[in-house]
């Protein structure tokens, strides 16, 4: 995921590559701030996953929206809608792209995405773990799923796919 070409910018207005998110595991959904239906759950299944680590780990695991809606959810929209949240912004971060960003990281997610005539946007509801190096190492589908399987993967693996142990073989990894 992180050899995008594309940008997006984040809820304070900073252009940010895909391959920034590098170096820690991200938990990552794409949702619209005008969304009425699934959204709010979205986030709240996400806030789920935070508040089941475990102290010690929060610092250690990001998490990322990224916007369906390139129209309306500008930086400033987004800032406004991670204060409602009520996040802590050094940890979560909400991305605003292009319509070509957002249709390439929905297809490299496999999120579903249909704009509708009313402005919103009809999509799946998927929650995904990325490893340290943007690999895809776990997907939550659906909506108010318990958070104890995406947690378990963060924690075991560390933030490290598979294909890591494969190449470097088993060891001991401390998050």
């Amino acid at each position: 995921i992180y050899q995008s070409k594309f940008t997006w910018e984040d809820q304070n207005g900073k252009t940010v590559h895909l391959s920034q998110l590098r170096g820690q595991p991200v938990v990552m959904a794409m949702a619209y701030t005008s969304c009425q239906a699934s959204c709010p759950m979205i986030m709240s299944d996400l806030k789920a996953i935070e508040a089941k680590l475990p102290a010690d780990k929060k610092q250690q695991i990001r998490f990322a929206i990224f916007s369906f809606d390139s129209v309306v959810d500008v930086p400033k929209h987004l800032k406004a809608f991670s204060e409602k949240q009520e996040v802590d912004t050094t940890r979560w971060n909400f991305f605003h792209g292009s319509v070509a960003a957002v249709q390439e990281l929905a297809a490299l997610l496999g999120v579903r995405v249909r704009r509708l005539k009313d402005g919103g946007f009809d999509h799946s509801n998927v929650i995904s773990i990325l490893d340290r190096d943007g690999v895809l190492i776990h997907q939550q589908k659906g909506l108010r799923q318990p958070p104890d399987e995406s947690v378990a993967v963060l924690l075991k693996s560390g933030g490290y796919s598979l294909e890591f142990f494969r190449v470097h073989g088993p060891r001991q990894i401390i998050l």
